[in-house]
């Protein structure tokens, strides 16, 4: 993206370090604005960089990374880029993306190799940081979601697997996995995300890129939180639509899967390596007079 930008002749380039990095407010009037792990108002002119869930990818957009970005709230973009796509194209991506990430286990950290299968149907619940700046965007917590989901399955013929961040180091969070693990309601897993997801009922997060992967699987998703892949989950806010949820399975719409899919690698998101595409992006967004 840089090598492209300094390239250009008729741009003058203005470096910036932010020291508060999770926001950047432009201070030149009407100038074109690309800023890293941000986000702020929608504006045409300022686009959002960040690494992606899938591994290599990353995130484009005009109002920030991940549930902060427009289509978390609006998918009215995601209807209309995939309108006229056929469902052959829709589906031949879904396994190009199955091929890419599930079969060669690939995920945004390296995964065990180890395969230990859970023989009993399960339900998996997928953690992550709490500190995490998505996080605020919860309506229902991690813990709590946890809570919820072991209290419905105890005592049911479906377990609650459940794999916690690698990188969380919250004591709120132990102790919560400790007491449901101490009196049976869940089963901790250390096993890779996909082996995990392959075999799950149902997945649930908060708004983990878990849960787009759990998308490549074509597994129904339950997310209580504001995320980028939303369009194609069931979303819940309160305690009785979680409970709600798992009664209807947390079902969704096969087809808005592969759409939210095709979207995300065709529009949303660009190969970190792409040098090709990411320069032709820059210069569609950058000639686009209605900015």
């Amino acid at each position: 993206m840089i090598d492209y930008l300094i390239h250009r002749d008729d741009l003058v380039i203005v470096p910036r370090f932010q020291f508060y990095w999770r926001h950047c407010i432009p201070k030149i009037e009407n100038a074109w604005v690309v800023s890293y792990h941000t986000q702020g108002q929608k504006n045409s002119k300022h686009l959002h960089i960040q690494e992606a869930p899938l591994a290599g990818r990353c995130s484009f957009d005009d109002a920030g990374f991940a549930g902060f970005s427009s289509i978390a709230t609006n998918h009215s973009a995601i209807e209309a880029f995939t309108a006229k796509v056929s469902a052959e194209l829709l589906e031949q991506n879904q396994k190009e993306l199955y091929q890419q990430y599930v079969v060669n286990n690939v995920s945004k950290y390296k995964q065990s190799s180890e395969t230990a299968p859970i023989t009993e149907p399960y339900v998996f619940v997928a953690l992550q940081i709490s500190t995490d700046v998505v996080s605020r965007l919860a309506w229902i917590s991690g813990i709590e979601m946890l809570q919820i989901v072991a209290e419905y399955y105890r005592s049911s013929g479906t377990r609650v697997v459940v794999k916690r961040h690698p990188y969380c180091g919250s004591m709120s969070m132990q102790k919560c996995l400790d007491e449901l693990e101490e009196n049976g309601s869940i089963i901790r897993a250390s096993g890779s995300i996909h082996q995990l997801i392959s075999s799950a009922k149902l997945v649930l997060t908060v708004n983990s890129g878990v849960g787009l992967e759990a998308l490549i699987h074509n597994k129904p998703v339950i997310v209580s939180g504001r995320c980028d892949y939303s369009y194609a989950t069931q979303t819940v806010k309160t305690r009785t639509e979680l409970f709600e949820a798992l009664t209807n399975t947390g079902d969704s719409d096969p087809l808005k899967r592969q759409q939210l899919l095709y979207y995300y690698v065709h529009q949303f998101t660009l190969a970190a390596n792409a040098g090709e595409k990411i320069s032709a992006r820059l210069q569609d967004w950058l000639s686009d007079q209605s900015n």
